[in-house]
């Protein structure tokens, strides 16, 4: 076909191509991390993460993070 056209396209390596990558935020101030940290201790020690939904969607998105 007159029409059709062979493109070659060199492929390079692409280093650390197995490597796992994660969306990092801004990190907090160290007197910001700490309160979270407690309200999140907090939360848990008062059961606020103890349904079947929040175990289930916190599961899912450690799988989905890679940090298991």
């Amino acid at each position: 076909m007159a029409d059709d056209r062979e493109s070659i396209v060199p492929v390079t390596a692409v280093r650390d191509a197995d490597r796992v990558v994660r969306a990092l935020g801004l990190a907090l101030p160290a007197a910001q991390r700490s309160a979270r940290v407690a309200e999140l201790r907090r939360r848990v020690a008062d059961g606020d993460y103890a349904t079947p939904s929040m175990m289930d969607a916190v599961a899912r998105r450690m799988l989905r993070s890679g940090d298991l």
